[in-house]
């Protein structure tokens, strides 16, 4: 709902800013395996996509990188914004 907000409100930096990044990880883990999850029928989660990749191997590797990419790359901002502020002893 936030996003959809600043969106209308034409406000393009929150989409870059580093809280907004802690935000959208787990939101879109959730999402992505629940493509995965949604459906009852496991035969569709077994479904080869790539030579020997099925679709619950593929969708989770890409949803599990981009979500933890996200929260490293918040964690390194974090760790170097507060870097520059704590005074080295």
């Amino acid at each position: 709902m936030l996003s959809f907000k600043k969106l209308k409100n034409e406000d393009f930096n929150f989409l870059f800013n580093n809280e907004y990044r802690l935000l959208s990880a787990p939101i879109l883990m959730f999402f992505g395996l629940s493509l995965v999850f949604a459906f009852i029928d496991v035969k569709l989660q077994q479904v080869i996509i790539y030579k020997s990749y099925d679709l619950y191997t593929i969708t989770t590797n890409y949803i599990n990188f981009i979500s933890y990419s996200l929260l490293l790359w918040y964690i390194y901002i974090e760790y170097r914004n507060h870097k520059r502020v704590i005074p080295e002893e």
